[in-house]
């Protein structure tokens, strides 16, 4: 029930320009993925190490987040119930400026079929930078997969 996984991401111009501005960066990732009957423990972190014609500010920006969840068989007839929750900090620069969220999330998915899935999930942050003036933020969603 455990997978283990790194990835490593280098690319020696991320300006993709030919005028003047030139930086080089590596993405480094690791994530861990538990599951054990209907309970599940995701966690994630991401860095971006960038070099060259940048802000001394945006060298270095982070990510990463944990979210447990449990998932219910209701039955044959009425498919799966399921129910998480997520913390999320992000590090990154935008504007000229390093900003910084946390992210407090709840959510909920409903399985009707094992193709078909209806979410919905609750997001509240500490930084209104992402949504404009934003805090709170409802999202409802479908999704199939064929």
């Amino acid at each position: 029930g455990l997978e283990l996984g790194a990835s490593l991401f280098y690319q020696d111009n991320l300006a993709q320009t030919t005028q003047g501005v030139s930086y080089s960066g590596r993405l480094s990732t690791v994530h861990a993925v538990y599951t054990n009957g209907g309970f599940g423990l995701r966690a994630l972190y991401s860095r971006w190490d960038l070099d060259g014609d940048i802000a001394t500010d945006a060298e270095e920006q982070y990510g990463y987040y944990i979210e447990p969840s449990y998932r219910w068989n209701l039955s044959e007839q009425y498919g799966d119930l399921g129910v998480y929750a997520r913390f999320s900090e992000y590090e990154y620069f935008k504007d000229g400026d390093l900003k910084e969220n946390k992210i407090y999330e709840v959510g909920v998915n409903y399985w009707p079929t094992d193709n078909v899935v209806f979410k919905a999930d609750f997001q509240n942050t500490d930084d209104a930078d992402q949504y404009g003036d934003v805090d709170s933020v409802m999202n409802l969603g479908v999704g199939y997969q064929f």
